[in-house]
């Protein structure tokens, strides 16, 4: 094809052009095709990790809702159900994905208005979205099969034996699980790749999704194309020597026309360019300036050159460049145009004026068929495949392969590597599968390196990531030396990765591809996932996984590529997230330009900023500080909480701040909010902080009233709401622990006592206390067992929480002064006792709870108890001084002093006594 160009554009202006018009040619090509393939619109398709379905449509005709178990598809366009439910009947609609698919109907009209799809079961996961170049929705069914090891859940209260009450059972708390099917355990011959299709630890670590979860797609390698020659140190002499002229022909004007032109190649050869100029232009006043036109011009062209190669680095002058070209186009000498030509090329190509180099290819092209040359013929195709690869030219690339010579000339493969990089310069990496898998059985020789990463990366961008695995090695295998071997290593731990391979395998690739690599940009990403694998992805991580995160630093403060610089940032916010730093988090997450990313990008910061501000709230919840909790809610539940699927403890925590503050406008507007949510499908992904576990939507919002009417002291509702909850869920533990309240508040204390023991029995992780909570049930239980007089269950009970508490409640506020409460009242107990085998016990306990509770407002009166011990076991020196000291003490309370003068009268009549 000839370009002709009408107005001057520049080189890059060309590319675009010629990029657009020819991906939009393509584009209306495949979508008719498709279409015409799939004449019913739908077709499923059995993925090596899940299950998918086509369904081609216009964008925006089809909307995909979950609904709990089911996933609806709707459509304003219900013509185009009739080619789906067409399709979805030739097909197994019953598998370990699906159990059954409904189609419903307008009862007055006929007409489909939506599709159910009943999923298999609450494992089954569904991902769709829209492929704009095929025109069709892609729906993936996904099963989430690697359940986590079980975390035991802390029994925070070990009831005793004289308790009639079963003991707790620890449960089971499921943690975010990978969304792949992992397959079976392979090994592979030594010569290729190591491909071990085996799960990961699932007690260790998250899905892909959860690491340096951004990929996209590498540019391809273009096929090597051999230097002509070197333009900074050649001319176009070195294709067409300049030869002496014969000046002996017998013809004496002749040979005086030859003999001019002879000295002034003479005067070239001598580098006296000024001396040939005159010569030249003496010739032409003597000869006419048609004489001899093409042998001057062309000294004169290689003159300007010469004296530009003396100079290193200078590129040959515009003007010399312009004359050569006007000698190709003139001379009829064949040997002449085709150096004059090569050189233009070999000038183009330094350059990358991919436009100019296939004008001129185009050109020596066709005359050296003219002149039977066929080995330059050949090697011209193969520039003219080059240029037309760069510009994207895929049609032209396919008219060209069809010509008879160039069949002859110019290998298969060789053809077939020009046309791979063309449609992956094009995003077509489909295309470039199917055009290797068509011929690649009938190569010959060695595969091209070109061939072998671009076919490899065709694989890895269409996720048929086994394949990519064998080529990237064979690539690296054969070609270690190229530059491409370390995107090549890269890919490879990428792809293991993506396959859920073990980790040390993967770990390895990582760090080979980073010791490998001397491309910052390759070298950096590769450390940035392989940080992401080991602090993100692994559960728990230890100092030796946190010490590689220094990784993540740019030293040399390279500018980053905007792929590079996402990555990193997803990366640095999950790091905060999995070291609880969700303030941290959140200033950073402000800090990210999300208004320049794609909606896709974008919702996965929004995802994981929805965990965010989800782990700023329960962080503060456990502190109590319920302002916190509603200043973030009002800024950032538009901004993240509404863009990701609802979370309902994530509700119940801002309307129980609400009742907290006794802001009940709010805590009304916040619970009407949070009915809103009913049968909506409740988030799945991302999940990176702990949730109470199996807690009912509806509960929660009785929950909420019932909290406001403890806080109101409204016990006429509370008793409603009660009920309520009872009809809900009978088997709710929470309705013992408000009953308890209940009977607590009306100091029904052998009610509450029976039924504080039946909730703290049955006590699990599916709770939503918080800590202010669960020291405030401890209290009253164990204040229950006080007033009620039985003391000796209150030791066996307080002994028992004294040792749970001491496990777990170290950092704990709330529950530091139900401890030291127990404790104190404990010591109170043996004092009241009056024997002397519990007075023995007080001395060593008031010590140790001095020590634990330097501060606490009981010590004066257990330095009281302690005197009292050592005068009942007869060390009377001893109490005597701690009663004094007690009596020296200013802010010692009077009725404690009172108690100890009466305790000194006591023993002053005893020692007269005696």
């Amino acid at each position: 094809m000839t370009l002709i160009l009408k107005q001057e554009v520049s080189i890059s202006q060309m590319k675009e052009v010629l990029k657009i018009l020819t991906l939009t040619a393509l584009t209306a090509f495949y979508s008719v095709a498709i279409f015409a393939e799939g004449a019913s619109g739908f077709y499923q398709e059995k993925m090596d990790l899940n299950l998918r379905w086509n369904f081609y449509a216009p964008k925006d005709n089809l909307l995909f809702e979950n609904k709990g178990d089911s996933l609806l598809i709707k459509s304003l366009n219900s013509d185009i159900f009739s080619d789906f439910v067409e399709g979805i009947k030739t097909i197994n609609k019953k598998n370990k994905y699906i159990k059954d698919v409904l189609v419903h109907k307008n009862k007055d009209y006929g007409l489909i208005t939506s599709i159910e799809i009943k999923l298999a079961g609450p494992e089954v996961e569904t991902f769709s979205f829209y492929r704009d170049r095929e025109k069709k929705y892609i729906l993936d069914f996904w099963i989430d099969e690697a359940t986590l090891e079980a975390k035991k859940s802390l029994n925070i209260m070990k009831v005793p034996a004289s308790i009639q009450a079963p003991e707790p059972k620890a449960k089971i708390v499921s943690t975010p699980k990978p969304v792949k099917k992992i397959n079976k355990k392979k090994v592979v011959k030594k010569e290729e790749p190591k491909v071990v299709k085996a799960k990961l630890k699932e007690k260790d670590y998250r899905d892909f999704r959860y690491g340096a979860s951004f990929v996209w797609d590498y540019p391809p390698l273009m096929p090597a194309l051999d230097k002509i020659i070197d333009v900074q140190s050649k001319t176009p002499e070195f294709f067409y020597p300049i030869e002496n002229r014969n000046i002996n022909t017998g013809d004496k004007q002749k040979d005086a026309r030859e003999a001019h032109l002879q000295l002034s190649i003479n005067l070239y050869r001598n580098k006296k360019y000024g001396l040939m100029y005159k010569s030249i232009n003496l010739y032409y006043q003597k000869y006419g300036e048609s004489a001899d036109f093409e042998v001057n011009e062309y000294l004169k062209a290689n003159a300007i050159l010469r004296t530009q190669l003396s100079p290193a680095g200078k590129e040959p002058l515009k003007m010399a460049i312009a004359m050569l070209d006007k000698l190709a186009g003139r001379t009829t000498n064949y040997e002449l145009s085709k150096g004059i030509l090569k050189y233009l090329m070999s000038i183009s190509i330094e350059k990358g004026e991919w436009v100019d180099v296939l004008k001129n290819a185009k050109k020596l092209y066709v005359t050296s068929k003219k002149n039977f040359d066929y080995e330059t013929s050949g090697y011209v195709g193969e520039i003219i495949f080059h240029c037309l690869s760069y510009v994207g030219q895929i049609e032209r690339i396919d008219e060209l392969k069809r010509d008879k010579t160039i069949k002859k000339l110019v290998p298969t493969q060789k053809i077939m590597a020009y046309e791979m990089y063309s449609y992956l310069v094009l995003n077509n990496a489909e295309e470039a599968v199917k055009r290797y898998e068509e011929i690649k059985e009938g190569f010959s020789g060695d595969i091209l390196p070109s061939v072998l990463y671009n076919t490899a990366e065709a694989y890895f961008q269409t996720g048929n990531y086994k394949k990519a695995i064998k080529l990237f090695d064979e690539f690296i295998a054969k070609f270690s030396y190229h530059i491409n071997s370390q995107q090549a290593r890269l890919r490879l731990a990428l792809a293991f990765d993506l396959i859920n391979s073990p980790e040390d395998q993967v770990q390895a690739l990582y760090k080979e591809a980073i010791d490998r690599s001397n491309q910052f940009e390759v070298s950096y990403e590769a450390r940035i996932r392989y940080v992401a694998f080991r602090n993100l992805r692994k559960l728990k991580f230890n100092e030796d996984d946190k010490l590689i995160r220094s990784f993540l630093s740019n030293e040399k403060n390279i500018k980053l590529n905007k792929e590079l610089k996402k990555l990193l940032w997803i990366t640095k916010l999950r790091l905060l997230i999995v070291d609880e730093k969700f303030e941290e988090a959140l200033a950073y997450l402000n800090a990210i330009p999300l208004e320049l990313m794609t909606a896709r990008e974008k919702r996965v910061f929004e995802a994981d900023g929805a965990e965010v501000i989800y782990g700023v709230l329960l962080e503060n919840f456990n502190k109590r500080d319920f302002t916190r909790i509603i200043k973030v809610w009002e800024i950032y539940k538009d901004i993240y909480i509404d863009k990701v699927a609802g979370d309902p403890f994530i509700n119940f925590i801002v309307g129980k701040s609400f009742v907290e503050m006794g802001l009940f406008d709010g805590f009304a507007r916040s619970f009407e909010k949070f009915k809103r949510l009913k049968g909506a499908p409740e988030r799945t992904y991302p999940l990176w902080v702990n949730r109470p576990k199996h807690i009912n939507y509806e509960n929660l919002l009785v929950e909420l009233n019932l909290n406001k009417d403890i806080k109101q002291g409204d016990f006429v509702s509370l008793k409603s709401n009660i009920k309520k909850l009872k009809s809900i869920d009978s088997k709710s533990n929470r309705v013992n622990y408000y009953d308890a309240l209940l009977a607590y508040s009306n100091k029904n204390y052998a009610k509450s006592i029976a039924l504080f023991e039946e909730y703290l029995s049955k006590k699990d992780q599916t709770n939503i206390e918080d800590g202010h909570e669960l020291a405030d049930i401890l209290r009253k239980y164990t204040d229950s067992l006080y007033y009620k007089g039985e003391l000796d269950r209150y030791k066996k009970v307080g002994e028992a929480i004294l040792d749970d508490l001491n496990k777990v409640g170290k950092n704990n506020f709330y529950l530091r002064e139900v401890k030291e409460k127990i404790s104190y009242t404990m010591i109170e107990i043996l004092a009241g006792e009056k024997k002397q085998a519990s007075f023995l016990m007080i001395l060593p306990k008031v010590k140790e709870f001095a020590e634990k509770y330097p501060d606490s407002q009981y010590l004066q009166r257990l330095e009281y108890l302690k005197g009292l011990a050592y005068v009942e076991t007869k060390q009377m020196d001893k109490g005597k001084e701690i009663f004094n000291k007690i009596l020296s003490m200013e802010k010692a309370p009077t009725h404690l002093k009172d108690l100890v003068k009466s305790e000194l009268t006591l023993i002053k009549i005893k020692e007269q006594t005696l």
